[in-house]
């Protein structure tokens, strides 16, 4: 009932846009014997109705289809958008909750001869600091770099989230979390393994907290992290040692 509500308000709202539009065209199309300045101002006003109708046609979902135009192009019933083309505005409201786009997953069983082909999805924003990737695309062949060989790449829907250097990565089966490491650290061979597999010495080097329930089943995990020393503070330290070499200095120097 509330998205039914919805497409009445926005067939309102595009009925009076499309009124003013034609108001004003008409008023442009007799405006030859108007002042240069009146009729400025009248297109100056449809341009502004035309931003109006981009940004309002990105709430449209084009239920109602799309119809052929005589120049061959297919264009939605409501809105009047052409089909195929880029979205060049995002609304958003400046304060709650924001949304971009739709939910997408692979949508084919084909297996496709690379992932350009494959792709249905690939993008990426940076919100307030924090960067979000989404990458959405069906099965593919992808060749190995080393060996030459053709393999298949499941269809997949990952989404990434990078901050302060951490990444976590989210798919259909795997939730990887990587922490921000000193690339000494790195250089050396890397291992895995379930927390059952370690010796308790070993795990207790490790910050990480289970949440579980009474049958001990897993809802989460939390993972401790250092805070970062400020650079700032670095900088104060070494100005205040430097301070204090040379007050030691003059006081060993004879008055």
């Amino acid at each position: 009932m509330k998205k039914t509500s919805k497409q009445i308000q926005l067939r309102k709202e595009f009925r009076i846009l499309f009124h003013a539009m034609d108001f004003l065209a008409s008023h442009l199309k007799e405006g030859g014997h108007r002042k240069k300045k009146q009729a400025q101002a009248y297109y100056q006003i449809y341009q502004l109705l035309g931003g109006a109708w981009d940004l309002l046609s990105l709430r449209c979902g084009h239920w109602d289809g799309y119809k052929r135009t005589r120049d061959g192009h297919d264009v939605c019933r409501i809105c009047g958008m052409v089909k195929g083309t880029n979205e060049s505005y995002i609304l958003l409201p400046r304060l709650g909750l924001k949304r971009i786009g739709e939910k997408r997953r692979p949508n084919s069983k084909k297996i496709f001869s690379s992932k350009k082909k494959a792709q249905i999805t690939k993008d990426t924003i940076v919100f307030h600091g924090a960067t979000l990737d989404v990458d959405v695309h069906n099965a593919y062949r992808k060749r190995l770099e080393r060996t030459g060989t053709l393999i298949n790449m499941a269809a997949e829907r990952i989404v990434t989230l990078k901050e302060r250097g951490a990444e976590c990565t989210i798919d259909d089966h795997l939730i990887n979390v990587e922490l921000p490491c000193d690339p000494e650290v790195l250089k050396g061979p890397q291992y895995g393994g379930f927390p059952w597999e370690l010796k308790k010495d070993h795990l207790k080097k490790f910050p990480i907290l289970f949440a579980f329930n009474k049958d001990h089943e897993l809802l989460g995990l939390s993972i401790l992290l250092e805070k970062p020393e400020s650079r700032r503070k670095r900088i104060k330290k070494r100005a205040a040692s430097a301070q204090n070499r040379l007050k030691s200095t003059n006081s060993r120097r004879p008055k």
